[in-house]
């Protein structure tokens, strides 16, 4: 319910009712950014009878700067660019914090350059090739061959030495001064007086012309009684093989051929003709006792020579005449190949 109207100055139930003041003084707005051209706030005025007014407070009038933001909204504003301003300080920090960290920490990798886009044709697919197994494939043991027992070779029998024909005869000793000798029958023959000991074979025919302990001849016609004659020397040489040759070689008298191998009865020898192209008689060696063995002058021998160690033995066979010395040689090979040589009498 509403009371009876009071004038200004009129007493109220609790004493007189307070004046307003004579005079108002608006509160400035704060500063703000925004500046206008808006019209200043209206001041304050009292109303007529003096007192303020009832109703609802006047809206702020617009800033005398010419602000057309109110009081809240200018305040928003302020804190806005003060956060803006933090924010732009702090992205600042952040950026040189970043550069600081980058500069000493060692420089990335360069990535590598972008390929280019795959084009859209299919590519082969690769095969993938299966990784070799690390497990070591086991070799396999060999089986060993079994090796055979050595065959056992037999026992060669030995050789036995030669041994004289049964009814081997001695030579017959021809007499002093006789050039016709002793006559031999056909048969074996071994020398008991010769030192070697040694067996032959020999036909009818033939005669001792010369017999001692180191040489001995025999005078035969490989023709024929009545033919051409050949005198066939077995002598006990000085010399040995090698130096016999040699000698023979070197002696400017003689025509020799190359030596050739040659099996004289029962041993390895050498085998050589020499003919004696001087005018006179040479002679072709020594026997052990110092006897010369002669060569005719024109006359051509056959020789075949076997070691023994620093002497050697010699098989001298010499036609009478040249014309005949192959026929001769033939027909005498028999009597050669018969021959067999013992060891050396101790």
């Amino acid at each position: 319910m509403s009371g009876p109207a009071r004038t200004p100055g009129s007493q109220g139930p609790l004493g007189p009712a307070p004046r307003p003041p004579t005079e108002v003084f608006p509160v400035p707005p704060p500063p703000v950014v925004d500046t206008g051209s808006a019209a200043p706030a209206e001041s304050a005025r009292p109303t007529p009878d003096g007192f303020p007014p009832q109703g609802p407070p006047p809206s702020p009038g617009p800033s005398p700067q010419g602000g057309g933001a109110s009081g809240p909204d200018r305040r928003m504003q302020t804190w806005l660019l003060v956060l803006m301003g933090i924010i732009a300080v702090a992205l600042m920090a952040i950026v040189a914090i970043l550069a600081l960290q980058g500069s000493s920490s060692p420089s990335p990798a360069p990535s590598a350059a972008a390929s280019p886009a795959p084009s859209t044709a299919p590519k082969p697919t690769a095969t993938a090739t299966s990784a070799p197994s690390l497990t070591p494939t086991a070799t396999a043991t060999p089986t060993p061959t079994p090796t055979s027992a050595p065959t056992e070779q037999p026992t060669p029998t030995p050789i036995p030495p030669p041994t004289a024909p049964p009814g081997a005869a001695d030579l017959c000793a021809p007499p002093a001064g006789s050039e016709a000798g002793c006559p031999l029958t056909a048969g074996a023959y071994e020398p008991q007086t010769f030192a070697i000991p040694m067996t032959f074979e020999l036909p009818g025919g033939w005669a001792a012309t010369l017999y001692t302990a180191n040489r001995f001849d025999l005078l035969g016609a490989p023709g024929g009684a009545g033919g051409p004659s050949l005198t066939l020397s077995v002598a006990l040489a000085t010399l040995s093989s090698t130096d016999l040759v040699a000698s023979l070689q070197a002696n400017g008298s003689f025509d020799v051929s190359d030596p050739a191998d040659a099996i004289v009865g029962n041993i390895m020898g050498k085998s050589l003709d020499v003919t004696n192209t001087s005018s006179s008689d040479v002679p072709l060696f020594a026997d052990a006792g110092g006897s010369p063995y002669q060569l005719p002058a024109g006359q051509i021998a056959r020789l075949d020579i076997i070691g023994q160690g620093a002497r050697s033995i010699v098989v001298a066979r010499l036609p009478t005449t040249p014309d005949i010395f192959p026929t001769a040689i033939a027909q005498t090979q028999p009597i050669v190949d018969s021959m067999r040589f013992f060891p050396p009498k101790s």
